[in-house]
């Protein structure tokens, strides 16, 4: 007989299934199979059942799905159960992803993607950076600390020091890039009416701090660390610089959230920003060129102006031909906008060092966006603006664990001296109070509440780009020409003091920046705007229309009276209606 039946009462195996209890509608079926097909099929249908009865508390189908609201372990437990779902699922995905990303690099890189490989620690950054920005962010932090405890680990700490084998023109490239997208974003987003409004508390903030900081540390260095007066006041410049990658980010994120936007907060903060900044790398530049003799002091002292002018007029001349070319609002032109917004930032920033102007670079990559933004909405191309900033804000995704785990990794604390270490911490933060003082004064008068003046003081804190960027010029000058052993000195412990100001003050002040940002700043408003009308009555006894004192506060748009809605538009109407009855009931009488 060469049809067989495996049967368990009524019901029938089916090739689909080895179990008699499957309520499968195929299962209902007798199936018709060969002998041979059905030993083999009964053999495989052991196997299979065998399985299931080994996996069986493991499987789902096993448990009861929970509820919800039920507590997160339980719901947590039954992920883990096969096949995963929900965050272990997606854990499980992102691995993978994870894994078939570097496989597909290494098969092109080859032993770049192995230990000791320059791109796989900066694949590690990126990737270990991003899930630790993650989670410092769950916990309400900004998510730059993580990613700069990412890089100072990466860096410091064996067998897992990936950073350390990273090119230093590449972590250089990669840095002056992050930096050419977050301007090009702050220029964007820029609001130029309340920088206008508000250009003097916009050059306060700027100057007064900056050499508030230089001067104080100056003469501190100088009695408490035997510093020259010359490599104290480039010291002072070094760590007045406020860093952008770790303020613009957190006031677009304001910015967003309308927080501070009555009076432009972010937007000042900002433009203030790149000012101090520009004139921190020009104030350094020069104090170090006249002590280590490195170009004449005229020249130094011209640079600040050429400076400002080159940055200000390529940026203008720039944003000026993007506002024209190309034209229309389509999504072709909008990315054409983009690259050539993207390109002529990063032409600004890396083409001002081989200019020896640095302080431009950051000028132009914010002069560029402003101009060709604002040509942009005049000619009605708003759109073109938010897909822009739409693809900006995807690149900095992937470029913010480059930043911050880079100038984490740029703090080597073996080059830390212990003997001196607690001197520049102590020197670090008592500048850092004193700055806080000076900044807080410095906008004192320009019609701020003591909140946003407190903000404003806060908001200089931060410390990492431009210290990790400039911080090693007096070393590297020196160690070049074959300097003193007392000159080389100088320029470690110049480099120490920035290292040590990135590890401290930019984990601090984007901390601070984050935590105090919704408390210290105005809120937009939840209910709409009203308008003050004068109050109108009927007669000369009849009260106001709402039963209110004072005047009717009135929303044109939505019918407002008094912030209460549609029943107060009812009343008023009802009001109204019985004051016309009684007016009519009065002339009859009088007739």
């Amino acid at each position: 007989m060469n049809q067989r039946r495996a049967s368990e009462g009524n019901k029938y195996l089916c090739i689909r299934c080895a179990d008699p209890t499957c309520k499968n509608e195929q299962c209902q079926k007798p199936g018709r199979l060969t002998t041979s097909t059905f030993e083999g099929v009964g053999f495989m249908g052991k196997v299979k059942k065998a399985v299931q009865e080994v996996l069986r508390p493991a499987l789902k189908s096993s448990h009861t799905q929970p509820s919800p609201d039920a507590p997160l372990a339980q719901r947590l437990k039954y992920d883990l159960l096969l096949p995963p779902t929900g965050i272990v699922s997606r854990l499980v995905t992102l691995a993978l992803l994870a894994f078939m990303i570097w496989a597909a690099l290494w098969s092109v890189l080859g032993s770049q993607m192995l230990l000791h490989g320059n791109v796989l620690g900066l694949y590690m950054i990126v990737l270990v950076g991003l899930a630790a920005g993650w989670l410092v962010e769950r916990m309400r932090l900004a998510p730059l600390l993580g990613m700069l405890i990412v890089g100072a680990l990466f860096r410091n700490v064996y067998p897992i020091d990936f950073a350390r084998y990273v090119d230093s023109k590449w972590s250089s490239v990669l840095r002056n890039l992050a930096l050419t997208v977050i301007l090009t974003r702050a220029g964007l987003g820029l609001d130029q009416d309340a920088i206008r409004k508000r250009l003097g508390a916009v050059m306060s903030l700027a100057l007064l701090p900056t050499f508030g900081i230089t001067i104080f540390i100056a003469i501190l260095a100088h009695y408490m660390i035997n510093f020259p007066w010359l490599f104290s006041a480039a010291l002072g410049f070094l760590i007045s610089a406020v860093s952008p990658a770790v303020i613009v980010p957190i006031m677009l994120v304001f910015q967003e959230q309308k927080l501070g936007q009555g009076k432009g907060i972010p937007s000042l903060i900002i433009a203030a920003a790149t000012i101090c900044d520009v004139i921190a790398i020009c104030g350094n530049s020069i104090c170090l060129g006249v002590a280590l003799s490195n170009g004449s002091l005229a020249f130094n002292i011209a640079a600040i102006f050429l400076t400002f002018i080159v940055g200000f007029a390529f940026g203008i001349f720039v944003g000026w031909i993007l506002v024209y070319f190309p034209s229309g609002d389509d999504d072709t032109a909008s990315i054409f906008r983009f690259v050539l917004l993207l390109c002529s930032g990063a032409l600004c920033i890396f083409g001002s060092k081989i200019a020896n102007l640095s302080g431009a670079g950051a000028i132009g990559a914010l002069i560029v966006p402003v101009v060709a933004s604002r040509g942009w909405r005049h000619k009605g191309y708003g759109d073109s603006i938010q897909k822009i900033a739409a693809a900006l804000k995807s690149c900095w995704y992937i470029l913010q664990p480059l930043l911050f785990g880079l100038i984490g990794a740029a703090v080597d604390i073996a080059t830390l001296k212990p003997d001196k270490v607690g001197l520049f911490i102590g020197l670090l933060f008592a500048a850092h109070a004193v700055q806080l003082l000076v900044t807080y004064l410095a906008t004192f008068r320009f019609g701020f509440t003591w909140k946003e003046n407190l903000f404003l003081a806060i908001s200089f804190l931060p410390k990492a780009t431009i210290q990790a960027a400039i911080g090693a010029t007096a070393l590297d000058i020196a160690t070049k020409n074959r300097m003193s052993y007392e000159y080389i000195q100088l320029g470690a412990d110049t480099l120490n003091c920035a290292v040590l100001a990135i590890l401290f003050f930019a984990p601090i002040g984007g901390v601070l920046l984050m935590a105090t940002g919704g408390y210290l700043l105005d809120k937009p408003s939840l209910l709409p705007t009203m308008a003050v009308t004068p109050a109108t009555t009927t007669s000369r006894d009849s009260k106001p229309a709402n039963n209110l004192r004072g005047p009717v506060r009135k929303d044109e748009d939505t019918g407002t009276v008094n912030g209460s809605f549609v029943a107060d538009q009812y009343d008023v109407r009802r009001r109204g209606s019985s004051n016309q009855v009684n007016e009519s009931r009065q002339g009859r009488r009088s007739r």
